[in-house]
């Protein structure tokens, strides 16, 4: 379900593996849970939702290896940068920078991460339990964070005159 050429996107969700698809410290075979990816496909479901990879899987592995598993609903991946120690929340502005690189700054997004260094305080990011990752339980509260999100959007818009 990749987007055609020129559309948007109507929800993002900007997804982390480690610590939320497996425990961060999981063996070979814990890796990539079949309840995780299920709790993950029923988000995007539910809010009709496309991924961008914002994990660090994103620089060994193309969109392919994973696209299988999310229906085909991964539609890119977040820009790359350089590490900087001195720099405030890493992932939050590898999205904001991609956001912006498209033109998606409209767009309603979640990231779903395991590290709340990555995101400030009030950005749109669920921090999962890095020892378990995600559950059903997170699943519901992410779909009810992002409903919300989505009609705030649509009432704006509404409001003027979109």
């Amino acid at each position: 379900m990749n987007l055609p050429n020129n559309s948007v996107p109507t929800f993002i969700v900007f997804l982390d593996f480690d610590g939320v698809l497996h425990p961060t410290r999981a063996s070979e075979h814990e890796k990539f849970r079949p309840e995780a990816i299920h709790a993950v496909n029923r988000i995007l479901d539910e809010l009709e939702a496309n991924i961008v990879l914002s994990t660090a899987w994103r620089m060994d592995f193309g969109i392919e290896k994973f696209n299988k598993w999310f229906k085909d609903r991964i539609i890119d991946s977040t820009p790359v940068h350089e590490l900087d120690l001195q720099k405030k929340h890493p992932r939050f502005h590898e999205i904001i920078d991609f956001l912006k690189s498209r033109e998606w700054s409209h767009v309603p997004w979640i990231a779903i991460d395991d590290k709340r260094t990555h995101f400030p305080v009030n950005s749109p990011a669920y921090i999962t339990d890095a020892k378990t990752g995600i559950t059903d339980k997170d699943a519901d509260n992410i779909i009810l964070i992002g409903q919300s999100m989505k009609f705030a959007q649509r009432s704006l818009l509404g409001r003027i005159g979109c």
